[in-house]
């Protein structure tokens, strides 16, 4: 049964805007092979959480200047991550003198690689201008290409190495040129046993007794599967090489263990040879699978050229100026572009990639279309039995991917991370509570027309609230209202930890408070009791009766609706701090007339 890994905590000290902060994952966890939106409004700091991961070095967490904490080299940036594996926990730490992340994890970072290029005209130095346009940048798919072997492994020299009976042995070549049987072998936790003296005294013997044996090829297999099979068994290291041939169609078992001396005699004989095949292998399917995608993705290839190019010993891909693109196109290319350099950068058993808000600025079909290639991506690793951490950091509603057909949009794949969590208080005092059980039949009749809707009856249910273990003084609806109109003037303010769910409700209150103000008495019972089933409906009575509703108070509708109907498993306390953080969005909320009350 394959491992089960959860990453429990980010910690991120010192990284351009995050002086210290640890991301819990908990409610939903982090799993492996899971899609992960790590959801926080623009300003917060998602570009600096992805700034630490590409920091990576082999050795070290190594930032460029720009991404020191108030670029002070004082301050010594350091990247944790807690996680655990079948429930055993285990933590893993990078800063300037070392870095074990990468012992465990791979990690790949994919971001936006537009960029602006001011280019001079020709002409006398004096009268040059200079003139701005849109690049994207090269982008590196892989820093060194391997060398090419010089030579390889030949079935006819290990007949010759094995002995008399070597026409026993299959042709090596097909199961060489099977990039993922082959990294799997070299993958083996005891391979490099196969280089030590110790087990060739356990084989050697066997192989001896096999070369004593004549006959035809399928006399000798026999005799082994009758003699030797045992033996062959008992020696583990050979034994988890042929345990990865058993998906092999058409191989007895003798033949797995006749292939698997074959590799282990490869082994030790060069083992550098073995991976420098497997590395030479990698990089050309690599480079055609790139190659293939990027023409595939390229809706206009004779007007928008884009080149992969062996150059200075890297492979690179290079795009034409962004303006000769749709911004879509351009986004789209670069997207996958760098999704095949991770494909190149990841490798092991455990990986994480981070995408940093690409998918935020696509339209609709782009949008779909990279969400297609993600999750192709994602499948393509699964399939080597690794564990990938796919985290998409964006500032947009989770809702935008619900609807996908595909991974990202799957509720039992797609787990969604508030990095901004709510303040305790947006918790703790009790609000939540009246969301969550607005529909019990003692309360329904009242939470919603008196509490979460503007009326200008004090309505009493403190009995009923006490009964439900809610805060009794909240039992008089101006009593809430007092409350949350406190919170309100704290958030607007910014002074403070507000509860922002409390502001929230207020902002609905206060928006319908300002349209109730506006009409007659003899339409004002109508706009409290006809129209009790939204804001929205209220807001269209009032502007046939010709009364002014700002525009804001409509959009604002996006807030205050979503916060007041609870939805499992879904953190919507979060979400909606995450909006009300937005500086427009406060803006906005400081623009709404506050009320005031009298009790009726």
């Amino acid at each position: 049964m394959a491992s089960q890994t959860k990453i429990k905590s980010i910690s991120i000290e010192n990284v351009r805007g995050i002086s210290s902060a640890k991301f819990i994952f908990d409610t939903p966890e982090m799993l492996g092979n899971k899609f992960h939106l790590l959801v926080a409004p623009n300003g917060f700091g998602k570009s600096s959480f992805a700034g630490a991961f590409s920091s990576l070095k082999p050795r070290s967490l190594k930032l460029p200047f720009s991404l020191l904490h108030k670029e002070d080299e004082a301050n010594n940036p350091k990247l944790e991550i807690a996680y655990s594996v079948d429930g055993v926990d285990y933590t893993v730490r990078a800063d300037g003198e070392g870095n074990d992340i990468s012992k465990i994890f791979s990690v790949a970072v994919i971001n936006s690689k537009l960029k602006p290029r001011a280019v001079a005209k020709t002409g006398f130095q004096q009268f040059a201008k200079a003139t701005a346009s849109l690049i994207i940048e090269p982008i590196v798919l892989v820093e060194k290409i391997p060398v090419r072997p010089g030579k390889s492994f030949v079935t006819t020299e290990f007949k010759k190495t094995f002995g008399p009976s070597g026409k026993i042995l299959s042709n090596i070549q097909p199961f060489l040129d099977n990039d993922l049987l082959l990294r799997s072998i070299l993958s083996l936790p005891d391979i490099g046993r196969f280089s030590k003296k110790a087990i060739w005294k356990e084989l050697d013997p066997i192989i001896s007794d096999i070369n004593a044996q004549t006959g035809t090829i399928d006399q000798i297999v026999t005799w082994v599967g009758e003699n030797k099979l045992s033996a062959l068994r008992g020696i583990p290291a050979l034994s988890a090489i042929a345990a990865l041939l058993t998906d092999f169609q058409n191989l007895s078992e003798v033949s797995r263990y006749l292939i698997a001396y074959q590799f282990a005699l490869a082994y030790k004989e060069d083992a550098k040879l073995l991976r420098d095949h497997l590395a030479w292998r990698t990089y050309l399917s690599g480079k055609k699978r790139c190659e293939e995608l990027l023409k595939s993705v390229n809706s206009n290839p004779a007007w928008i050229a884009v080149h992969i190019k062996e150059t200075k010993g890297k492979l690179v891909a290079e795009f034409p100026e962004a303006t000769k693109m749709s911004n879509g196109q351009r986004d789209l290319l670069s997207f996958v572009a760098q999704l095949m350099k991770a494909e190149f950068q990841l490798s092991g058993v455990r990986a994480i990639l981070i995408i940093d808000e690409l998918f935020d600025y696509l339209d609709e079909c782009n949008l779909l279309a990279a969400q297609f290639y993600a999750s192709r991506f994602i499948e393509k690793f699964k399939a080597t039995g690794a564990e990938i951490f796919p985290l998409f950091l964006t500032h947009l509603n989770p809702d935008v991917f619900k609807h996908s057909a595909l991974g990202l949009g799957k509720k039992d794949l797609r787990k969604v991370h508030f990095l901004d969590k709510a303040s305790d208080s947006s918790r703790r005092v009790g609000i939540a509570a009246m969301v969550k059980l607005r529909d019990e039949a003692d309360l329904k009749p009242y939470i919603g027309k008196y509490f979460f809707h503007y009326h200008p009856q004090n309505c009493d249910q403190e009995a009923v609230f006490k009964t439900h273990g809610l805060k009794a003084s909240w039992g008089k609806s101006h009593n809430f209202y007092s409350y949350v109109f406190e919170e309100f003037v704290k958030y607007r303010l910014g002074e403070g930890e507000a509860d922002f769910v409390a502001a929230c409700v207020a902002a609905r209150i206060a928006i319908e408070k300002h349209a109730f103000d506006q009409v007659k008495a003899a339409d004002q019972t109508r706009f409290t009791d006809e129209f009790s089933k939204g804001t929205s409906e209220k807001l269209d009575f009032v502007a046939q009766l010709g009364c002014t509703v700002p525009e804001s108070h409509r959009l604002l509708g996006l807030l205050y609706n979503d916060i007041l109907h609870h939805k499992d498993n879904f953190d919507y306390i979060s979400a909606i701090v995450s909006k009300m953080k937005n500086p427009a969005i406060r803006g906005m909320m400081s623009e709404i007339p506050m009320p005031s009350f009298s009790d009726g």
